[in-house]
């Protein structure tokens, strides 16, 4: 998954709505560090801390994940993979 294009997409969207960093983390109840941390891709947030963002920013989670989608289905593979495995 590219962190830092979905950071990228979060943080364009935060700014169209003219929330400033402070107010998203608020809406969210996480931290402004952390929402920095994640608008620049240094952080990964949980599903359900993407999930709230995407709901305060009034965004789909497809949205700001749409490039990692195919990654995504392949890493699932995998991992099913491995669990036959074992």
């Amino acid at each position: 998954m590219d962190y830092k294009r979905l950071g990228k997409r979060i943080k364009e969207e935060r700014l169209k709505k003219n929330l400033t960093q402070e107010q998203l983390a608020e809406a969210v109840e996480i931290s402004s560090v952390y929402v920095s941390h994640i608008e620049s891709g240094s952080a990964k947030p949980s599903l359900k801390t993407l999930v709230d963002i995407c709901n305060a920013l009034g965004i789909t989670p497809d949205f700001v994940l749409y490039d990692s989608l195919y990654k995504s289905r392949e890493y699932i593979k995998d991992e099913i993979a491995n669990l036959q495995k074992k």
